[in-house]
């Protein structure tokens, strides 16, 4: 659907003027045809996409960020509060760093999170989180909140997170790919014999970089008439690699969990698979809820022997940063180089960089890598503030990100950044770019590929079509360049955003809800009524929301736990009970200490009701959350304290009320299980023991993600009132399951 972008509402017109001008016959101009809109949406929310000859289609960016999109970024517990002192810090903050990387991971894969308490810390080292599991937060990303100070005068990264490179992969001459075509945005692809691959294998599906591909893109002269060596794409120099999970097998057609972002075709070298395995990889880590500053020379805004680049990230997957505030670096404020995946960064601030202009300063928040997604992320006076780096596999996507007064621009930085989605991305001040660059960049060439802008602003657009590859634009606004597959611009489109249609589309609404955009009207008039047009001269007589503003107040929509737990009581506590307070559907039950009165009486007063089982499992599910090493019962004289059963112990509860006829190998087998999902609100809880068995308590037909399995499970049904087990039907991990309708079940790898 096409808006027109509103008049200015204070230019008022007065009068009518009419011109009759003589009619002179001339020829008759058919109609211009017609475009299709290429993506579109039905009512129901479902999206249409036009597929060309090829079957080449805008990819599907949903599957960027944290778990895919498919999990909440986790609340770690916190582990250990540090406080701030006078002088250098780096060691202390180092060492909670390590003790939290030393604790058992849950089920989850979540140690803990070092908390840094209010003040300032300075650190005039580097800080590293090299285990999984660990996150280093602070109490607040605004100047009231932890300030984390790089210190000093040398060159450094102030927070690396970097797993091993300890990746061994292996392939077989069967997983060459078969299709003579496998076209953009494809899951599927054909392999001569899929017999050794399983569902739940990691991949790297590899595209290679061959002469004749980068003949047809001619990538061997940039200008001269003399193929610059320096410049010139060599074979093997801009080989695609994908990072992919295996959904399914259906003969030799293999399903993957995010599509292909440039075709694979037989006639530039195919591509083959390989899997692999990664044990040192950084999983489930992340810094968030502080405020990141770089110490510098008073007076020398050009200043650079100071802190460079403030988080980087390497061999890492399933990470984030969220809800941080970035002063005065020279380099990028997040980094995530090529060996990442799944990251999300949301909810960031880069404001007064300090540096000279050029060369790779000040590329604010930048990716090589695949999967990763920057939402609501906002730059001043930066280079490359939102830009996709060489080699990018993409898909990757920036989403509601703003920057004002850039010295360059955004857009692909390097060679053939394939797959990036810039969805309302206003550029205020400096360009937007996905074009051939030339020898800009040590040779860059073609930047971008199969790459898509979606209603975004820039003074100047640059789009281009590359050989063998296209990238589009839609509802964009600004000053137009290039032959790339332009749609309605200089107007509004619909869905307002393309990667929460495309999460809508996959997940469904209530996955959309928790990607909440700055509210931008699209009730656009270029005719508006008296009354349109004295709102809208209203509304302009008020500052306008400004997205900077909307990233300083997430604290507030999306609280992050920043309060220490009472470490001083919790080292001498080994068994939390549920026995003088409780929350129930109608209420707290909390008596008030200090007054002469007993239980009974306190509950006689209260008009809480006593918990069920499903109350004490989700309290259950809280207090393992934070103390994972604490025992939790719920007993007492009142027998409403034992209702504790199949849904509080599937929490993490112990001693739970089970019937004295549940099977053997059952009980037994509940030791060995550590608590894994907790979804209080669906009233779903699940013990895992990894690779081997989970106990599931919900509501009838549930949804259980497998995708961290692989292989078979046995599913036993679970009968609530005997603890008895009936054998149901065998489920396939590595994605999602709809369990049968049984409120337990006990799940067994085969």
């Amino acid at each position: 659907m096409r808006l027109k972008r509103t008049i200015n509402p204070t230019a008022v017109f007065f009068g009518l003027y009419v011109a009759f001008l003589p009619f002179v016959p001339g020829p008759l101009h058919a109609a211009p045809k017609k475009l299709s809109p290429i993506v579109s949406a039905s009512t129901d929310g479902r999206l249409t996409y036009d597929a060309d000859e090829h079957g080449n289609r805008v990819p599907d960016f949903s599957t960027c960020g944290y778990a895919g999109g498919d999990q909440l970024i986790p609340a770690a517990p916190v582990r250990v509060a540090v406080s701030p002192l006078a002088g250098d810090e780096t060691g202390r903050i180092q060492k909670a760093i390590d003790y939290v990387a030393s604790l058992p991971a849950d089920a989850n894969g979540i140690r803990g999170a070092v908390l840094l308490l209010k003040g300032r810390h300075e650190v005039f080292g580097g800080l590293q989180i090299t285990n999984s599991g660990v996150v280093l937060r602070g109490q607040g990303m605004n100047d009231d909140g932890t300030v984390l100070v790089a210190a000093g005068r040398d060159r450094r990264t102030l927070i690396r997170l970097a797993g091993r490179s300890d990746l061994a992969a292996k392939t077989d001459p069967s997983w060459q790919i078969a299709d003579d075509y496998v076209p953009v945005g494809a899951t599927s692809f054909r392999v001569k014999d899929a017999g050794a691959l399983k569902v739940g294998d990691a991949i790297e599906l590899i595209r290679p970089s061959t002469k004749a591909w980068i003949d047809a893109l001619g990538m061997t002269e940039f200008g001269g008439g003399i193929g610059d060596w320096r410049l010139v794409w060599k074979p093997g120099s801009r080989d695609l690699v994908w990072d992919r999970v295996i959904r399914s097998i259906d003969d030799n057609l293999v399903t993957v969990d995010a599509p292909v972002t440039t075709a694979i075709e037989t006639n530039f070298g195919g591509g083959f698979v390989k899997t692999y395995s990664w044990p040192g990889r950084l999983e489930n880590a992340g810094v968030e809820n502080l405020r990141l500053e770089s110490s510098f020379e008073a007076g020398n805004p050009k200043d650079e022997n100071h802190s460079w680049f403030t988080i980087t990230m390497e061999n890492a997957a399933d990470a984030w940063v969220r809800q941080v505030t970035f002063r005065h670096f020279a380099g990028s404020a997040v980094a995530v180089y090529e060996t990442c995946q799944r990251v999300t960064v949301e909810d960031c601030r880069s404001l007064a960089p300090v540096s000279e202009a050029g060369g790779w300063r000040r590329n604010t928040f930048f990716t090589m890598g695949q999967q990763t997604l920057f939402l609501r992320c906002w730059a001043e006076q930066g280079d490359h503030d939102f830009s996709a780096g060489p080699g990018a596999a993409g898909p990757n996507a920036f989403v509601q990100c703003e920057d004002t007064l850039p010295d360059g621009d955004s857009g692909a930085m390097g060679s053939w950044a394939s797959g990036t989605l810039f969805d309302n991305v206003r550029i205020d001040g400096g360009g937007l770019r996905l074009m051939n660059r030339g020898a800009d960049g040590e040779g860059a060439g073609w930047s971008a590929a199969n790459s898509v802008l979606w209603q975004c602003d820039a003074s100047r657009i640059s789009c281009e079509n590359p050989p063998t590859a296209r990238n589009w634009a839609f509802g964009c606004w600004g000053e137009f360049a290039g032959n790339g597959v332009w749609r309605e611009a200089n107007a509004s489109v619909r869905p307002a955003s393309l990667f929460v249609a495309q999460v809508t589309d996959r997940l469904g609404k209530a996955a959309a809800e928790r990607v909440p955009l700055m509210p931008r009207s699209l009730s656009e008039f270029s005719n508006p009524t008296a009354k349109q047009a004295a709102e809208l001269i209203a509304a302009s007589q008020k500052p306008a929301p400004q997205l900077s503003d909307f990233i300083a107040d997430a604290p507030t929509r999306n609280p992050i736990p920043s309060e220490p737990a009472d470490a001083k009581r919790a080292a001498v506590v080994d068994v939390i009970c549920f026995r003088y307070w409780w929350q129930t559907d109608r209420g707290l039950f909390a008596p008030d200490g200090g007054q002469n009165l007993s239980p009974r009486q306190f509950e006689r007063k209260s008009k809480s009701g006593t918990p069920g089982d499903e109350n004490l499992a989700a309290m259950a599910a809280d207090y393992r959350r934070k103390f994972l090493d604490k025992a939790v019962i719920a007993s007492g004289e009142d027998e409403n304290l034992s209702r504790g059963a199949w849904a509080f112990v599937c929490a993490g509860g112990s001693l739970p009320n089970l019937p004295r006829t549940t099977d053997a190998k059952l009980l037994a087998a509940i030791p060995q299980m550590q608590p894994w999902l907790a979804d209080n609100p669906k009233a779903v809880w699940a013990l895992r023991e990894p690779g081997k068995q989970i106990l599931i308590s919900g509501r009838n037909g549930a949804e259980l993600d497998l995708s961290m399995e692989s292989g078979a499970f046995r599913v036993q049904l679970v009968d609530r009132q005997s603890g008895q087990l009936t054998p149901g039907a065998t489920v396939h991990a590595g994605a999602k399951v709809k369990l049968p309708d049984a409120s337990a079940i006990w799940l067994v790898k085969e």
